[in-house]
């Protein structure tokens, strides 16, 4: 479109992206991602993982999925290392589970911020207006799915990374969380089973707790930063559109067809959309861009 956007409508989406936060938005946003993104995910998640690794029908799964995926790896790979990358992949597939099932409450969440957040501020004594919560970009199912995407490669870097990088640091790290948890609930480490010595199930709950404190935190810190992100580059999409650059008739039907100008008796065109007009467009490049 060649119209001109006004001051105020170019002024507009700059102001809101500067105004602060208010307290109920800040609440909000940590009962969303701290509490149900963050506890919430970390409390799904290590009983999920010990399900799908650790007991008899959940580690026959396991075990072929990571030999699925290192047959694909071993392809470009040398045999430890798509070995080693099997094991993070899939490990950082089930550690993702708990995370995935906590986007339902906290999509719910979102979908219904505008008011949730003046019901807080109102609890806490904040006068912002309901307009500027409108304003700000809404995260959507799409950028929250992104963002957990991000968080896999993120998740699996991380471990890939720390394997790498500090095998023996990282290991003993897991063992000696491990073995606090079961200092602290009074279990053993290990236990017989059939008539072998084996890690116990409190042990092996403390080590996926202790995988379980980087993927939760590098989660939910990108569920929130990057489904901001995509929502904000979302809505600058949209307001992108709104002032002509890429819009169709079908979005802005009235406004369209006052920019085309019509000369009566000259040969009838048919511009796309629910409207009939007879004439002649004078600017071809209009038309085009319709």
């Amino acid at each position: 479109m060649n119209e001109a956007a006004s001051p105020e409508t170019v002024a507009e989406p700059e102001v809101a992206t500067k105004r602060t936060k208010s307290k109920g938005e800040r609440l909000f946003d940590w009962l969303v991602y701290g509490g149900i993104a963050g506890v919430g995910t970390f409390i799904a998640t290590v009983p999920l993982t010990y399900l799908l690794k650790h007991t008899a029908a959940g580690g026959v799964w396991y075990q072929k999925a990571v030999s699925g995926v290192r047959g694909l790896l071993e392809r470009g790979l040398s045999k430890p290392t798509s070995a080693a990358a099997a094991e993070d992949a899939v490990m950082t597939t089930v550690l993702m589970m708990g995370g995935n099932a906590m986007l339902l409450p906290v999509g719910l969440a979102e979908k219904h911020k505008v008011s949730t957040v003046n019901g807080l501020n109102t609890i806490l004594g904040d006068t912002t207006p309901t307009r500027e919560i409108e304003q700000k970009p809404k995260q959507t199912w799409g950028s929250l799915i992104k963002a957990r995407i991000m968080a896999w490669f993120s998740v699996f870097a991380t471990f890939t990374g720390a394997s790498w990088a500090f095998p023996q640091t990282f290991a003993t790290f897991k063992h000696e969380f491990a073995e606090g948890i079961c200092t602290l609930f009074r279990k053993p480490v290990q236990v017989v089973k059939e008539h072998k010595m084996v890690p116990s199930r409190t042990y092996l709950l403390g080590q996926i707790g202790a995988l379980d404190l980087f993927a939760t935190a590098a989660a939910a810190s990108l569920l929130y930063v990057g489904g901001h992100f995509f929502a904000r580059k979302q809505e600058e999409r949209r307001q992108h559109r709104a002032q002509g650059h890429g819009a169709t008739l079908a979005d802005w039907p009235d406004r369209a067809a006052a920019e085309v100008s019509i000369t009566p008796g000259a040969p009838s065109a048919t511009l796309e959309g629910t409207r009939r007009y007879e004439g002649r467009a004078q600017d071809p490049a209009i038309v085009a861009q319709l």
